[in-house]
């Protein structure tokens, strides 16, 4: 009997020692230690009947130093049985999840959305392998099992690769379901906002298409000879109707990503004094809840922009402005948005002190790429300064403004389409009337126009080809 205790008192003590090495491993990678991560892995390889733990461990390892690559050669080599471990974890579920978080960082978005959505599959199976539930009596399933079903934290991670890969309307669902869960996370009503904006965008876009003829400054060409006519493209599209159903149903619409980001907003402390509860992410510390204001803030004047309220984007881009340590691309963000809302509330004076080139930084910290790249904010902010000038009815200091952002305009430029037609314009309200006809004919598209009936044997039109001018 002595002997037989003192070894199920060992192998008791072997199994709580296997748990302590594996959390403290799991505890030196949530805060970044690598080195202690790398020692108590070291101290797990020596356990019998740890290997696949060792692996997970080893992989998660190789993710946190940047070895992407390594990492899933590890994952690969994992065993994936048992299905379900003693501690409630389903390995296939966890497999499927930590493939597609890598491919997340590799940048390979659709290829991470479908390991998410195998990660969903086999949570799935594996919460149908047990007995239904029958609330009058007692089901017989182990405690641990309350840790198998970790539907809404992949519905979470698939929801934001599907907004990465485009496809707003499948995030939004996944989002959404998973909100019901996390809905203390300010990140998540922040990410449930931007799918509804890039969905209703999307459909912006689509309708836009529709309208449009063959070219991005023309859209359609009538009558015939001396009485042709050129229908040109409108600046900016009208707001779109929402099918008239309460802004409080869950939609991919503006007034909805409106209330997500007023969720966030309330979940946000205006100073980042304590962290802020973020499940299932880490919480939130100072620079994090303050950089994630910055964000909402940004995004709430745009939507309310969009929805024709310039009161409200007056007000949540005023307040971006006066946060500190702003990264550029917030900061012309907000001059711009400030400088939208009053123009739209008849304050064309003021706005013109937000549209100041001296916005045009060359950060070294920074990426001077993509939309805010020095060069493209100077052609936005210069653009924007034409636009004001236009409202004003001051042309010709308009028309200088358009002059010096085509310096730096190129051709293949989305913003290209947008500066013809305010240079047509331009030239129209002047009197050149024909200066704005030529100037349209001479960037129209190469494709070809159906041929005029009327005109006998004319020959066909032709429109130089320019891409889509974004919003």
């Amino acid at each position: 009997m002595t002997d037989c205790g003192h070894f199920s008192l060992q192998l008791e003590s072997g199994i709580y020692q296997f748990q302590l090495h594996q959390f403290r491993a799991r505890l030196s990678m949530l805060q970044k230690n690598l080195k202690g991560s790398k020692r108590e892995i070291k101290n797990l390889s020596f356990v019998d009947n740890a290997a696949t733990h060792v692996a997970f461990l080893k992989a998660n390892y190789e993710f946190l130093r940047g070895n992407y690559r390594k990492s899933m050669k590890l994952l690969t080599s994992a065993s994936k049985t048992p299905l379900l471990t003693d501690a409630g974890q389903c390995l296939p579920s966890l497999y499927f999840n930590n493939l597609g978080c890598l491919h997340c960082y590799m940048g390979k978005h659709s290829l991470a959305s479908y390991y998410f959505s195998k990660a969903l599959h086999e949570n799935d199976s594996a919460l149908n392998d047990f007995p239904p539930l029958d609330k009058a009596t007692l089901s017989g399933r182990p405690l641990a099992v309350l840790g198998v079903n970790c539907r809404q934290i992949l519905l979470y991670n698939l929801g934001l690769q599907q907004l990465y890969a485009g496809q707003p309307l499948a995030a939004f669902a996944s989002l959404l379901e998973a909100v019901q869960v996390f809905h203390t996370n300010p990140i998540l009503w922040l990410r449930l906002a931007e799918t509804s904006v890039a969905a209703y965008n999307k459909a912006q876009k689509d309708y836009i298409m529709q309208q449009r003829y063959h070219s991005d400054t023309v859209q359609t060409v009538v009558g015939s000879g001396f009485h042709q006519k050129l229908v040109v493209m409108p600046m900016e599209p009208g707001h779109l109707s929402q099918d008239g159903s309460s802004a409080a149903m869950p939609s991919p619409s503006l007034d909805f990503a409106n209330i997500c980001l007023r969720n966030a907003l309330y979940l946000l402390p205006t100073y980042g004094d304590a962290p802020v509860s973020a499940l299932p992410c880490p919480p939130l510390q100072a620079e994090a809840i303050l950089s994630l204001r910055a964000s909402v803030l940004a995004n709430a004047s745009y939507v309310s922009l969009r929805q024709g309220d310039p009161v409200c984007a007056l007000q949540y881009s005023k307040e971006l402005l006066e946060m500190s340590s702003l990264p550029s691309s917030l900061t012309l963000l907000g001059h711009l948005y400030t400088a939208e809302a009053l123009v739209l509330l008849g304050e064309s004076s003021e706005a013109l002190q937000y549209l100041s080139l001296d916005l045009i930084t060359n950060d070294e910290q920074q990426p001077a790429t993509g939309d805010y790249s020095s060069a493209n904010s100077r052609v936005i902010l210069l653009m924007n300064i034409a636009t004001v000038y236009c409202v004003r009815q001051e042309m010709d200091k308009a028309r200088k403004a358009l002059q010096q952002a085509c310096v730096n305009l190129q051709r293949n430029s989305p913003l290209y389409a947008k500066a013809v037609l305010l240079s047509a314009y331009t030239e129209l309200h002047t009197g050149n009337v024909s200066t704005a006809v030529q100037l349209l004919r001479r960037h129209q598209t190469t494709t070809q126009l159906a041929s005029n009936a009327a005109a006998g044997g004319q020959d066909k039109k032709r429109l130089l080809n320019n891409r889509r001018v974004l919003s």
